[in-house]
């Protein structure tokens, strides 16, 4: 499951970066918001693979719980909100997909202390 949850995790951190860069380039009216929200994506996927892989363990992780639920309700808003768009927008899709993953990941395997050779069950 760590694993899984470091790779939705650079997935999260690509894309965060890459709809941050769009929003810049294309500057629709409120990009900066988009933006914005955007590279707090970014930086919660960054965060996450920074916890795993230095092996910062449970106190740092802490401050991820919120992150986790705010990238599983942004999920859910994208996925809903573009279903019922008019124009259907598929990366949009498997971001908001990425974005729950990523945050029911995040649930499972916080709070658990990972130390390198150290297993955690089921992972």
């Amino acid at each position: 499951m760590t694993k899984l949850l470091s790779l939705t995790s650079a997935i999260t951190l690509l894309c965060g970066c890459w709809l941050a860069f769009m929003e810049y380039q294309l500057r629709h009216p409120g990009f900066a918001s988009r933006a914005a929200v955007a590279l707090l994506i970014a930086a919660a996927g960054l965060a996450t693979l920074l916890v795993r892989l230095l092996h910062l363990g449970v106190r740092s992780e802490r401050w991820l719980w919120a992150a986790a639920a705010a990238l599983i309700g942004l999920g859910v808003y994208s996925f809903l909100r573009n279903a019922r768009a008019a124009h259907f927008e598929g990366f949009v899709f498997v971001i908001a997909i990425v974005l729950v993953l990523q945050g029911l990941l995040m649930l499972a395997t916080l709070g658990r202390q990972n130390h390198p050779g150290q297993t955690v069950a089921g992972t």
